[in-house]
């Protein structure tokens, strides 16, 4: 003989307000995608992170590679430039190395921020905008300069004798700004 299956009153109830809690929330989430409010609605969240940002001038650099190798290890440095413009550095530096990363050009009459992404280094491992003599050092804090022709600059990374680098990716930040505030993020 069969028994039949019966649900107690107060279990009915909390099954029943979860049901409608689901339809409530589905129906939003489809009335959001198909309005447009929501275009991001099915694309991870990694990819969106991962855009990178246009007001980044250093993302329009002119990157001394080959094939993403700046330096392939001799004496001691490997610097790679991989997605999205972000430079991986390893090794131990032999001697004193200044390693030509690119070239960006930069507008007359304006003011610029430039970030290296890493801090506390010093002047051991730092990164460097530099034309002729006129050279803006990042030691670990954004840096505020004003440009008065437009200039090509090469940006250099600097690192100094012996010193050991384990596996640091930098993602350096030039941005039109009249202070460290007008930063702009690495990826949007």
């Amino acid at each position: 003989m069969a028994r039949k299956f019966r649900l107690r009153g107060r279990t009915r109830t909390i099954l029943m307000a979860i049901a409608i809690i689901l339809v409530t929330v589905t129906i939003v989430g489809g009335i959001s995608v198909l309005s447009g409010a929501n275009k991001n609605f099915f694309k991870p969240s990694e990819w969106e992170l991962r855009t990178v940002n246009e007001d980044n001038l250093y993302q329009l650099a002119n990157f001394k590679d080959t094939d993403g190798v700046i330096e392939s290890g001799k004496e001691g440095i490997s610097v790679k430039v991989v997605d999205d413009n972000v430079i991986k550095v390893s090794g131990t530096a032999e001697t004193a190395k200044t390693i030509a990363i690119g070239t960006v050009v930069l507008e007359a009459g304006k003011s610029y921020v430039f970030d290296s992404s890493f801090e506390g280094t010093g002047k051991t491992m730092y990164m460097q905008l530099i034309k002729d003599s006129t050279a803006h050092n990042c030691y670990g804090e954004p840096v505020v300069f004003s440009v008065t022709e437009t200039t090509t600059f090469t940006i250099n990374l600097i690192i100094a004798d012996e010193y050991e680098i384990g596996n640091v990716s930098l993602k350096p930040v030039i941005c039109v700004g009249e202070s460290a505030d007008d930063l702009v993020s690495f990826y949007e």
